[in-house]
Formats: C-alpha cells, sequence, structure tokens
C-alpha cells in the first residue's frame, strides 16, 4: 500500500506544456480538474500540489478555493497556483471572460 504523494512522485505523472504548466496525467473529474488519492482521501491534483509543495497560504486550504493563474485546471504546478477565495475565484473568471452566470451542467434554469 502507498502512503500517499509527496513532490517527486507527483512529477511523475504530468507532463509539463510550453506554458510551463505541469499537466496532470492521471484521473480526471468530469470537470477537467485532475484527481488522486493521498493517505486514503480524494483530493484534487492541483490541491494536493498546493499543499505538498506549501504554497503561500496553503494552511488555509481548508476554507478557500486554489485558483490557476494559467487557467488549465489540469495543471499543478504550484507556480500557477494560488489560494484565494470563492469571491476572488468568481472576480477572476469574469475578468478573463470565463463567468457564466447560469450552470450550464444543470438545466433547472429552463
Amino acid at each position: 500500500m502507498q502512503r500517499g504523494y509527496d513532490s517527486k512522485r507527483l512529477k511523475q505523472y504530468i507532463r509539463v506544456n510550453r506554458r510551463g504548466c505541469w499537466v496532470w496525467q492521471r484521473g480526471m473529474n468530469g470537470a477537467g480538474y485532475g484527481v488522486a488519492i493521498h493517505q486514503g482521501k480524494h483530493w484534487l491534483a492541483h490541491r494536493l500540489s498546493a499543499v505538498i509543495h506549501k504554497i503561500a497560504n496553503y494552511r488555509h486550504i481548508e476554507h478557500n478555493v486554489v485558483l490557476h493563474d494559467c487557467d488549465n485546471p489540469k495543471c499543478i504546478n504550484p507556480k500557477h497556483l494560488t489560494i484565494g477565495t470563492q469571491r476572488q475565484n468568481v472576480s477572476d473568471m469574469k475578468k478573463k471572460g470565463r463567468w457564466h452566470p447560469l450552470n450550464t451542467r444543470n438545466n433547472s434554469h429552463k
């Protein structure tokens, strides 16, 4: 049984693209984010990378989101990740033109 991930093991499952993204090559969820099991718990790979690499404010990850500066949901490069609030995440999406006020995966608005 494996203990979990560390920085070296995470890097075994990435491909670096020309923008410097560490593109996760293992399991993905329906939204396109990488997933991993670490110490018996399911993690989004970018959140796990943020904790393992101890990015700024990583201790506040539990009640916050991890934003991708590169806008690549498969990226786990700690240099491309920041800890922030959901409000900051929505603001970032609006600024970058990715904000869709209606949940497109849920047809309840029809």
